[in-house]
């Protein structure tokens, strides 16, 4: 809404530009550890906070994790971290609930969210989320970090859709910072 305003000499008053109030800000961190004992997987260390949570279904072969982001999405301001470790010889099945959602940033503003996978001697980690989902908008910085050790074992699908079209949503303006480093 536009107001214009009188000055008491008639002289029309350009109006100042209101600064958007700040928002809510949405923080996750999430760290799971896995080794091996006893001829199968079991977990080592758990850490869930924020609006981070990790599920642990039922598994015929190794560990899963399903990481739940009870925020509902990202947007500018928000940060999650999550840090996974397979220790040696153990195998463990990382994936999310659902579709992660980038919304509309106001300007100036990033959301970020860190992964960092860690893979000891013969383990194996398959790193499966579903997709990430680019809105009109979106401002999203991700950074996924591996270390590995040599004989270990990595499967790594990390996909990306930029807008909707199904839903008739034109994706017009965006920022993505999208980094893959595997060590």
């Amino acid at each position: 809404m536009h107001i214009a305003a009188r000055h008491p000499d008639h002289e029309p008053v350009t109006p100042q530009p209101r600064s958007l109030p700040a928002q809510p800000r949405a923080r996750g961190r999430g760290l799971v550890q896995v080794r091996h004992a006893r001829g199968q997987t079991v977990l080592e260390d758990l850490v869930q906070s924020g609006s981070t949570k990790l599920l642990f279904p039922r598994s015929h072969s190794g560990m899963t994790a399903v990481i739940l982001n009870t925020a509902g999405g990202v947007t500018g301001g928000d940060r999650f971290a999550i840090r996974a470790e397979a220790g040696a010889q153990s195998h463990l099945t990382l994936t999310t609930q659902a579709a992660e959602r980038a919304y509309r940033a106001q300007p100036g503003e990033t959301g970020e969210v860190e992964t960092h996978l860690t893979l000891g001697p013969k383990a194996r980690l398959f790193w499966l989320p579903q997709e990430t989902i680019l809105f009109d908008g979106a401002s999203l910085r991700r950074r996924l970090s591996v270390d590995m050790a040599p004989d270990a074992d990595l499967l790594m699908v990390e996909p990306l859709i930029l807008g909707r079209t199904a839903m008739g949503e034109t994706l017009r303006d965006f920022t993505l910072h999208d980094r893959i480093d595997i060590r």
